[in-house]
């Protein structure tokens, strides 16, 4: 009988010290900015005004087991892709800072020694950081600011 009254408490341990990646949040990170298109994620940003600068920040945050690639999609020009790719280990996050708009990223895993599409929305989390709260000076231009860091580094990026 006390065997069955333990087992409640000890999930609920287990509960508490065992909190996966996936409820870590970043603060200042909003869940705007974006959308799930298909099997792919959109970042929409906006058009630049006084209020609104061009340049936006947006995180990228693996939720599967498993490593994923983030590449961004380009229907025109499929092999104009290079260095737009990011691998992510599970858990670990990446950081883009662009200035262009309606940007289109694909999801890949690796499933029998083949790189499949997946559905990024089953294996990441994305959340857009407003410029100001971004704790480097950023340069101008695309690319990846941070890639496939741990929880406490993208952390440590936002003021």
């Amino acid at each position: 009988m006390k065997i069955l009254k333990f087992i409640p408490f000890f999930m609920l341990l287990m509960g508490l010290t065992n909190c996966d990646s996936s409820r870590e949040h970043l603060q200042g990170c909003e869940s705007t900015g974006y959308r799930f298109v298909d099997q792919n994620v959109v970042l929409m940003t906006d058009v630049q005004t006084e209020e609104t600068p061009a340049d936006h920040v947006y995180v990228f945050h693996n939720t599967s087991v498993d490593p994923v690639i983030v590449d961004r999609q380009f229907k025109t020009r499929p092999g104009a892709s290079a260095g737009w790719s990011s691998q992510l280990t599970s858990s670990l996050w990446s950081i883009l800072k662009t200035n262009e708009r309606d940007l289109e990223f694909y999801c890949l895993q690796k499933k029998n020694d083949n790189f499949v599409p997946v559905s990024c929305q089953s294996v990441i989390q994305v959340c857009q950081i407003p410029l100001k709260l971004f704790e480097e000076t950023l340069n101008e231009g695309n690319y990846w600011v941070h890639e496939n860091i741990s929880f406490r580094e993208a952390k440590h990026s936002i003021r």
